[in-house]
């Protein structure tokens, strides 16, 4: 609750990724695991801070969350696309591509390359990417051309 509460109101690109830093560090009482290894959900508040590469390694167990849990990660990586791009307006310099958050239709494509499996299947594909097209706010002409 502490970590979603903290990633509405970090208003800057900056913020989250301290935020995220944070949350990397979080153990359990005994200090054996890192939070984010113990269950996939923990991380959809701050999905959208996280690299391409860690967010594209989450994706695959959050797919197989209902679909209120994979709505929450489709938001939360939208969000985070928006404070990247916003970044981008204001800095010149230019982060390696992978360590960015995905940008919209960077994650139709990555749905789209996702290997199917028995927990990942067409129609959970499908899905999502209905999820994705709900946001017409977001995915509009000029994003999908």
């Amino acid at each position: 609750l502490n970590l979603l509460v903290n990633e509405r109101i970090c208003d800057s690109r900056e913020k989250r990724l301290e935020l995220v830093a944070q949350a990397k560090a979080i153990e359990d009482s005994h200090g054996e695991y890192l939070l984010f290894e113990s269950d996939d959900r923990f991380v959809i508040p701050i999905l959208g801070s996280l690299s391409r590469t860690e967010i594209r390694r989450y994706l695959m167990g959050i797919l197989t969350m209902d679909k209120e849990w994979v709505q929450q990660a489709v938001n939360s990586i939208l969000v985070g696309a928006r404070f990247a791009h916003q970044q981008s307006e204001e800095e010149e310099e230019e982060e390696e591509l992978e360590n960015q958050p995905l940008q919209p239709a960077d994650l139709l494509v990555t749905l789209v390359n996702m290997p199917l499996s028995e927990e990942v299947t067409l129609q959970t594909l499908v899905n999502t990417t209905e999820i994705c097209f709900a946001r017409r706010d977001v995915y509009t002409r000029d994003v999908l051309m």
